[in-house]
């Protein structure tokens, strides 16, 4: 267990180094807050292992995030966790974050890297875990480069491989129940897996990355609707899709002045003259209310110069509306917003896929991001 504190710590302090952590202090405290809650659980209970060693040991758990937009997560051994910012942009609700943190958790709870370790043979076991830890966390080539030296090639595969699929099979089953433990849903485990499963197979060409650090099969997907079914659950369509989009941090905002921009995850939705705020005050509490009762792409529609949520009027776009925007109408300004609505929502629901990226370079970059690269 020295060991695994060791060299968690020891790699741990390479990344703070090349200063990639992110200095979001809301993402921060969110993922901070959640991992908390399900090590404090790790520390106490214990839940059989499939792979790895189940021994409880009572590890200081730190939670990072990594300022990356692609999509990935990592734990190194002695308690440390990392989740990319681009990841969290995938979560739909803190349930789906606790599946991910709970996942890996159970990677460091479980003494995983320690079980790799041993599996190397006669390698030194404390040189064994801070290569595979360094192999998690992305280290830099010349870094693994030199701790490769003189090691035979099956021992490098065992290296470079990172988790395999008991591994994994372990930290999705150990995931589900000490999510559960915290008080979260285990149904957002599914729900995060599938999201998964969609951008691995709309990004076909992109064999890195997270799929590269956990393998993901339809398999490992199948034993977890068998570990829920194993605890009484059956989850419907319904409670997925609730889950997946609960709108945890998911609200709209305005900027101030004359001219307010209505923001949505980060995208200018709207540009509305409203001098006293009363109309973006208005807007903002409807369309706040129909998110959080779970609305989808194509509740949002446009009709001549009205934007309507659910079927109903929403925003009329007024002449003063369309005057910040040279040669525009109420009429095409409603259509914007329309699209832009859309495309969030869009996004948000199949974020391996950008309807935006129409052309092949767009579509190379917005794939670019979506893998995980060393």
């Amino acid at each position: 267990m020295q060991s695994e504190q060791k060299q968690g710590a020891d790699v741990a302090a390479a990344i703070e180094k090349e200063g990639k952590l992110s200095k979001d202090q809301a993402l921060i405290d969110r993922v901070n807050a959640v991992g908390q809650k399900i090590a404090a659980i790790a520390n106490t209970d214990t839940v059989p292992a499939q792979f790895g060693n189940d021994r409880v040991y009572p590890f200081t758990w730190t939670f990072h995030v990594i300022d990356d937009k692609d999509v990935n997560a990592f734990s190194l051994p002695g308690g440390f966790v990392y989740v990319n910012s681009g990841l969290l942009k995938m979560v739909g609700s803190d349930d789906e974050l606790a599946g991910v943190l709970g996942h890996e958790i159970t990677h460091a709870a479980h003494h995983h890297v320690a079980k790799m370790a041993h599996e190397a043979g006669h390698l030194n076991t404390e040189l064994a875990i801070a290569m595979i830890a360094a192999a998690l966390a992305h280290a830099r080539g010349q870094d693994l480069g030199n701790l490769y030296t003189g090691m035979s090639l099956a021992e490098q595969k065992i290296m470079a491989n990172h988790y395999g699929e008991a591994a994994e099979e372990d930290a999705d089953h150990g995931g589900v129940l000490y999510m559960q433990k915290a008080g979260y849903n285990p149904i957002a485990m599914l729900t995060f897996m599938e999201k998964l499963e969609d951008l691995q197979h709309r990004s076909v060409d992109i064999n890195e990355g997270i799929f590269q650090d956990h393998p993901l099969s339809e398999d490992r997907v199948a034993s977890i609707k068998a570990e829920l079914a194993s605890m009484g659950i059956q989850p419907t369509a319904s409670q997925m899709s609730a889950i997946s989009l609960k709108p945890t941090q998911f609200t709209a905002s305005t900027t101030t002045g004359p001219d307010r921009q209505i923001l949505f995850q980060g995208t200018v939705c709207a540009t509305i003259h409203d001098p006293d705020g009363s109309r973006s005050t208005v807007l903002l509490q409807s369309l706040n209310a129909a998110l959080a009762g779970g609305l989808q792409f194509g509740d949002i529609n446009a009709s001549a110069d009205t934007v309507l949520i659910q079927s109903k009027p929403w925003l009329k776009v007024s002449a003063e509306d369309a005057a910040s925007k040279p040669g525009a109408t109420p009429e095409s300004i409603a259509g914007d917003i329309k699209h832009a609505l859309q495309m969030v929502l869009y996004r948000r629901s199949f974020p391996a896929f950008d309807p935006t990226a129409s052309t092949p370079d767009a579509k190379d970059e917005h794939h670019k991001h979506l893998a995980i690269r060393p």
